[in-house]
């Protein structure tokens, strides 16, 4: 599953994504991964296959879609994530056009 929080809106937008945040359930594992700390690898093992840990997992990137190289990879990978049983989160600031049509 895949949940986009963005826009102009920041305050609408957090508030939004902060009560989604609250609603994952305990048993669900939480990774946050931001632009700086963005390992291809890793984001491959999440849509995947199942954690070790836990039943389910929610990965939470933060502004990814800023470099280049991390937005094609993910909007590559979008189909791949939708089909996953684990959670995908997009916290970003205004997207454009061509990446809002990528997530519909």
């Amino acid at each position: 599953m895949i949940y986009l929080f963005s826009g102009d809106d920041a305050i609408n937008k957090l508030i939004c994504y902060e009560k989604f945040i609250k609603s994952i359930p305990s048993s669900t594992e939480c990774f946050f991964i931001n632009r700086n700390d963005f390992n291809p690898i890793q984001v491959e093992s999440f849509y995947s296959g199942a954690s070790l840990f836990s039943v389910l997992s929610a990965v939470i990137f933060q502004n990814i879609f800023e470099y280049e190289e991390t937005r094609d990879f993910i909007l590559n990978k979008l189909k791949l994530m939708a089909e996953s049983t684990n959670s995908f989160v997009f916290l970003e600031g205004k997207l454009n056009k061509p990446i809002l049509d990528a997530f519909k």
